[in-house]
């Protein structure tokens, strides 16, 4: 599988590095392949509009890559309704939004995916 990895902290002085360790880890025990890192300094999770993230989903309407890996959920967004809106947006596209140490994986074969995405509905 090809995956986007997204990384983000809040301010210039803190890093990404933990992140990226970790989810770069989780990859190479899958056999993944990592499409590209896109990871965005120093933006606040209520920021809609973050360059690296506009970047990927840009490159997810184009199939770029199979799955969007992040972190946690904090740092795809604080937003709920941005939450809901970009991870529907991903799954329209055929494409999985995976959170592992959330255990959220929006695939087809994920028994919670379903589930999931009821409540992303609900909150829309």
């Amino acid at each position: 599988m090809i995956i986007a990895i997204y990384a983000r902290v809040s301010t210039s002085d803190q890093s990404c590095e933990m992140q990226l360790h970790e989810l770069r880890e989780y990859v190479a025990k899958r056999g993944w392949e990592v499409f590209q890192e896109y990871v965005d300094t120093g933006f606040s999770g209520a920021a809609a509009s973050r360059p690296r993230l506009d970047q990927l989903l840009r490159d997810a309407r184009l199939r770029k890559f199979e799955a969007v890996l992040v972190w946690k959920l904090d740092r795809w967004g604080r937003s709920v309704a941005h939450c809901v809106r970009s991870i529907q947006e991903l799954v329209s596209l055929g494409i999985r939004f995976l959170s592992p140490t959330e255990s959220i994986d929006t695939g087809a074969d994920s028994p919670m995916s379903k589930f999931l995405m009821h409540l992303f509905a609900a909150f829309a």
